[in-house]
């Protein structure tokens, strides 16, 4: 009985142990590319293999943006992480600035059709260009005229209070 009883507890650490790694590897599962919603500028700046252009204040709450260049499906882009008034990262979005006025339709469309591959069960509403994934809003929009992907974290608010809590908008 004695060795039923050790093979029982050692079946049960093995699950366990492998249940704890499985959900460590889910924690540090990437949100956007190769970075987690929160993350600092620093850490970010490690993570990401483009080239970085600049970085840059937008606006008074402190709010800052790390700006790279990048290509997708071959197309050249502008890659913008965007941190919130703590320095933690709560948004990314893609701003594709080379596609002809006469080309936006077409362009709109093959990404909208990448982004219904990639999150084939995100998107709740088929008459809008958002999609909804555990950790992230995922929207299809414009940016100054240009095609763009935005991806805003559902876990990080774009400003905080000093405990981490988001502020409510009014107060901003």
């Amino acid at each position: 009985m004695p060795r039923t009883l050790l093979q029982a507890c050692m079946l049960f650490a093995c699950v366990l142990f492998a249940w704890a790694d499985a959900s460590v590897s889910r924690a540090q599962e990437a949100d956007f590319r190769s970075v987690r919603w929160g993350m600092t500028d620093d850490e970010v700046r490690a993570a990401e293999p483009n080239q970085f252009i600049e970085r840059h204040s937008k606006n008074p709450e402190s709010q800052m943006s790390l700006v790279y260049e990048c290509s997708i499906d071959g197309r050249p882009c502008r890659l913008y992480y965007e941190f919130n008034n703590r320095g933690r990262l709560f948004a990314s979005y893609y701003n594709f600035t080379d596609v002809p006025f006469d080309q936006i339709y077409e362009f709109d469309t093959r990404l909208r059709a990448t982004l219904e591959e990639k999150y084939p069960k995100a998107r709740e509403d088929r008459s809008t260009d958002f999609w909804r994934t555990e950790t992230t809003d995922i929207e299809l929009r414009a940016e100054n005229g240009h095609p763009g992907v935005h991806y805003t974290s559902r876990k990080v608010p774009a400003v905080e209070d000093n405990a981490g809590e988001a502020l409510p908008k009014e107060q901003f």
